[in-house]
């Protein structure tokens, strides 16, 4: 990992640890995923797809105090497009989806700054200089995610409760071509 892309994850884990004091270990994880992996886990059965956020978008409160793109690049542009902002902005959910499935489609996995990022975050954990709401659960995880060769993971319950995450993963000038912004 160069000097550059560690001082990068370093600053997306401490903004994110400031946004969400709430998050544990498996969030962290989360996060480093998506923007070393991008969408890669998720279909691109476009039909699926659309149902999903049809009905995420349409349950999804209004808020105009979300922010809209929350950027999580590390090697390549990658944002998390959060549906409440979007919905607040006049977001149509159509030009969502399709930022969403290019996004399946266009960005570039990297395991290995994912390894590479996943134990940086965990001396940062141990340390005690990145912040989480379960220290203690870091072995258990670090044990689970390499038995099971870093997969996707869902955010943990107590994220989901505190902070009710809705958005898809999307890159800007995707967004800035399907007319979205």
């Amino acid at each position: 990992m160069t000097s550059a892309l560690r001082q990068r994850t370093l600053e997306l884990l401490r903004t994110h640890a400031a946004r969400y004091p709430a998050w544990c270990v498996i969030d962290t994880y989360k996060l480093l995923y998506q923007a070393c992996m991008g969408p890669a886990h998720a279909t691109d059965d476009a039909d699926a797809l659309r149902k999903r956020l049809c009905t995420e978008y349409a349950a999804v409160e209004t808020d105009p105090g979300m922010i809209l793109l929350d950027d999580i690049t590390l090697h390549t542009p990658l944002f998390r497009l959060h549906l409440a902002g979007a919905k607040a902005h006049g977001v149509d959910p159509h030009a969502v989806l399709e930022g969403f499935v290019a996004c399946i489609r266009a960005f570039p996995p990297r395991i290995d700054l994912l390894h590479q990022g996943w134990a940086l975050l965990c001396r940062q954990i141990q340390a005690g200089h990145l912040l989480v709401a379960d220290p203690d659960g870091l072995d258990a995880t670090e044990r689970y995610l390499r038995g099971a060769n870093f997969p996707a993971v869902s955010h943990s319950p107590a994220y989901r409760r505190t902070y009710a995450p809705a958005y898809r993963l999307v890159n800007k000038v995707t967004l800035f071509t399907c007319g979205a912004i």
